[in-house]
């Protein structure tokens, strides 16, 4: 019971982030949070991680019923007791993550994503615009639309091209509950003879 409480946990408050991410910021609005490191902003999603698939955003809506369905049985197939609760718990993670950006594809037609990280380049890894036509990034110049690589933002932030991967909590509960599943299914420990 505990663990469909945490899946119906993460699923409701992802419910309530997205609904309130899509009522009050504008598509393209930012809003800066803990001193600017972290950037609340509003990203429609069409595709699966980093937007792949976003050309094909119906294939990717019944990859992910399909993967999602077939994640239940596994996790209704994982017995929770002693030596399984690091995978069971991860299952967990991961399933609260997976139903909750499905039914984003499923229901909106893309999954609401809404927090990024602002994180600056170190000195030595910059590569300054001289004028002469040199820059990193894209052929055209563009990390993905949002900033040239080699311009200096406002107040002398370089921007790095981790900025501009936008978040949500069940993506971070994915990536979570993927880690505990490989610690859950290789600690031997973790595994009953």
């Amino acid at each position: 019971m505990k663990y469909l409480s945490v899946i119906l946990a993460i699923f409701g408050l992802e419910w309530k982030l997205k609904n309130y991410i899509e009522e009050t910021i504008p598509e393209g609005g930012i809003r800066k949070s803990r001193g600017g490191f972290l950037l609340i902003r509003k990203h429609h999603n069409r595709g699966a991680f980093l937007n792949a698939g976003q050309d094909r955003s119906g294939a990717v809506a019944a990859l992910s019923a399909i993967l999602t369905g077939a994640l239940t049985a596994v996790f209704l197939l994982t017995p929770g007791r002693a030596g399984k609760g690091r995978l069971k718990w991860g299952l967990t993670l991961l399933l609260g993550g997976a139903l909750s950006n499905t039914y984003d594809r499923l229901r909106r037609k893309y999954v609401v994503d809404y927090v990024s990280f602002r994180v600056s380049v170190p000195a030595c890894m910059r590569r300054e615009r001289t004028g002469h036509g040199e820059q990193g990034g894209t052929p055209d110049g563009g990390a993905s639309g949002r900033h040239s690589p080699g311009l200096r933002a406002p107040g002398g932030h370089i921007p790095s091209r981790f900025e501009d991967v936008v978040f949500n909590l069940s993506d971070f509960c994915i990536m979570a509950g993927a880690l505990l599943c490989v610690l859950g299914y290789t600690d031997p420990d973790a595994i009953e003879s």
